[in-house]
């Protein structure tokens, strides 16, 4: 995971508007990119919804209950400190990755 944000980080210099995705299992992939108004990078576990998402960059759904609340998964990523965002991107995956969750994002049961 270190080795592919590493790669996010470098390939977002060249390309600022892409979008680098890893599946992870589950349905779920680390999702990184940048934020247009302020150019930080930023990465979630997110669920690709639609097959498009990988074509245009449309955002990505982090999982959400059934009452619209979602499991929040996003960290700005320093890239001086990769350690901290392999350990929180870990930590969120390892709780979610025997949840069911279906193709939009819905998490159906913990």
């Amino acid at each position: 995971m270190k080795q592919f944000l590493e790669n996010a980080i470098k390939g977002l210099t060249l390309e600022p508007y892409a979008t680098w995705y890893k599946y992870l299992g589950n349905n779920l992939y680390l999702v990184v990119g940048k934020y247009e108004d302020n150019g930080e990078i930023c990465g979630k576990i997110a669920v690709n919804s639609d097959d498009l998402q990988c074509d245009y960059d449309i955002d990505w759904n982090m999982p959400y209950y059934e009452d619209g609340e979602v499991c929040f998964t996003e960290l700005g990523i320093d890239a001086n400190d990769l350690d901290s965002a392999v350990n929180w991107f870990t930590e969120c995956y390892n709780e979610m990755k025997n949840w069911k969750i279906d193709e939009r994002g819905l998490i159906l049961s913990e």
